[in-house]
């Protein structure tokens, strides 16, 4: 069985493995939901108050809190562009969105690493999945660890990684990423 999905995961291309990765790791929402990292969200957590299963606007009047203090809301495979807490997104609103991200990244990678399309499958696949979680802004200030990709020198791409406050914040899916960075494999 295990060894079917790895056969299968290797005749994936890379666009098909980072839109997966990003599926997985941010779990489709039909409803907006907080921040998890702001004030709402930890003072009413997900577990607790179902964020993200009903519409926002109605947790929010059964509790002390405002909208304002969970910015940037968030809808669909974690997108937050003009997201309220009205906002409701279909799977398939939730899929166009994931597509029009990440060509968004691809545009905005060319850019921060120039020999983007010269780099490994995975390597591709990784800066994707980084930029559609950071957002082109906060990627573009991992400056040293870009400057790394471009030079190829993945160990202190994968160090720089390690030793951001995104990867404390972000978990288990930064390991993941640190770990494809490491052995280029998915």
């Amino acid at each position: 069985h295990q060894r079917c999905k790895n056969e299968l995961r290797s005749n994936m291309n890379w666009t098909d493995h980072v839109l997966k990765d990003i599926r997985e790791s941010e779990d489709y929402k039909q409803y907006a939901y907080p921040d998890p990292l702001s004030k709402l969200a930890k003072k009413y957590p997900a577990s607790k108050w179902g964020w993200g299963t009903k519409p926002a606007s109605l947790i929010l009047k059964g509790i002390d809190g405002k909208a304002e203090d969970g910015k940037p809301w968030t809808v669909g495979y974690g997108y937050t562009w003009g997201v309220t807490p009205d906002t409701e997104f279909t799977v398939g609103m939730a899929e166009h969105k994931l597509r029009e991200v990440v060509a968004d990244c691809l545009v905005h990678l060319v850019k921060l690493v120039p020999n983007f399309k010269d780099q490994h499958d995975v390597i591709k696949a990784v800066l994707v999945d980084m930029c559609y979680n950071l957002g082109p802004q906060r990627l573009a200030k991992f400056r040293n660890t870009l400057r790394s990709f471009v030079n190829k020198d993945y160990e202190s791409a994968a160090k720089g990684m390690e030793n951001s406050l995104w990867y404390k914040q972000v978990g288990s899916r930064a390991r993941r990423l640190v770990r494809m960075v490491r052995t280029l494999t998915f």
